[in-house]
């Protein structure tokens, strides 16, 4: 799967949250372009993920995100597949809504902008 690497200050939009959010990554030694790029193991809330403002479920927004899915498992770091343009993470408050209303998709956290960083093939 080739994708844009995300990188450190990548946008971040959730299906609930009243405003977009930026993602923060672990300190690993790989950068891209300058900066540090993001692996699939960068979804804990509040330290990963910040809040997206106003929550349409709850108010305020305590991102309760899952791991992400559809990382590049062709490009490895640290043995953690890398964090692309198409990667999207579950929030389990969404989640936990959608059971109880029988709904699907709230709650959805997407990468809305990588930082236009370099294309993986």
């Amino acid at each position: 799967m080739a994708g844009l690497e995300t990188v450190m200050g990548a946008m971040l939009e959730c299906t609930c949250g009243s405003e977009p959010s930026e993602l923060v990554v672990d300190p690993i030694p790989i950068l891209v372009e300058g900066l540090p790029a993001g692996t699939i193991a960068d979804f804990i809330g509040d330290e990963n993920i910040l809040p997206f403002g106003a929550c349409a479920i709850i108010d305020v927004c305590v991102p309760a995100t899952m791991p992400w899915v559809e990382g590049d498992p062709t490009v490895l770091m640290n043995e953690i597949p890398s964090l692309t343009d198409i990667s999207f993470s579950q929030c389990l408050i969404g989640a936990a809504a959608d059971v109880a209303v029988g709904g699907a998709g709230a709650g959805m956290v997407f990468i809305t902008d990588p930082m236009n960083m370099t294309v993986f093939v």
